[in-house]
């Protein structure tokens, strides 16, 4: 979470997925178009994630490409 502000109030930014988060199933595999349709996130996105030459996303199979849900959540919480 990034701090936004200063002085002695506090706050915080809420992550734009924290609702998606939420929602995921725990140890559930998603491949790209249930993303898209559950979620609204663009397949092209999620490949770039997976692509990040920086903490990339995991991913698994290449056709279909499969996430892993807690992969996924820690990917985001970041």
């Amino acid at each position: 979470k990034k701090s936004i502000g200063s002085g002695s109030g506090r706050w915080w930014k809420m992550n734009s997925y924290s609702k998606m988060i939420r929602t995921l199933r725990k140890n559930y595999t998603y491949n790209l178009e249930q993303l898209h349709k559950h979620f609204g996130i663009h397949p092209q996105t999620v490949r770039g994630w997976i692509k990040q030459s920086e903490n990339p996303l995991k991913s698994f199979h290449r056709k279909p490409t499969y996430i892993f849900s807690e992969d996924l959540r820690g990917f985001l919480n970041l």
